[in-house]
């Protein structure tokens, strides 16, 4: 459950480098977009570079964030990408499948499938409080009723191909 959580984390951090360059807040939801093993290649090879900015992004004050947009755009350039916006849809486009990988088996799940078992662990577990119980219970639903559905499920042969690098990647 740890490594999960540690892998969710870090994509979603990747997502939310990505949406830094403007075009998913402008759009409303992210883009999804049908995957190659060229774009989860490129994609792996850039988050070193994508997780430095990230870590230059913490703290920035507004006026330097036009230079660490500029540097965002470059770096997804350098790795093969036409914009930061492509690298956008593709970091989202692997994260919508990345989340419901079972790390163990590698295998994707229907994110309905995968946060119906979520919600009965999260009820059966007596090791958190009522209230921790209570909160994580409201959680799941909302994420139940939010979740986004994946639109090129050809994307999930990919990802899974991928997994191992994808989740070394992402640490």
């Amino acid at each position: 459950m740890q490594y999960m959580l540690r892998l969710m984390i870090a994509a979603v951090g990747a997502v939310a480098l990505a949406h830094f360059a403007g075009q998913a807040a402008a759009q409303g939801q992210a883009k999804q977009i049908k995957l190659t093993d060229k774009h989860i290649e490129s994609f792996i090879a850039a988050q070193k570079d994508m997780m430095a900015i990230g870590d230059k992004m913490q703290g920035a004050e507004a006026d330097k964030l036009d230079k660490m947009q500029a540097e965002f755009e470059n770096v997804a350039k350098k790795h093969g990408f036409a914009s930061g916006a492509e690298y956008e849809d593709v970091a989202n486009s692997i994260d919508v499948i990345l989340l419901y990988v079972d790390p163990d088996t590698k295998k994707f799940t229907d994110p309905q499938v995968f946060l119906k078992k979520q919600l009965e662990d999260a009820k059966k577990n007596t090791a958190l409080s009522e209230a921790d119980r209570k909160r994580a219970i409201e959680e799941i639903e909302e994420d139940m009723k939010n979740v986004e559905p994946v639109k090129f499920p050809e994307n999930i042969a990919l990802v899974e191909k991928h997994f191992d690098k994808l989740s070394e990647s992402l640490r």
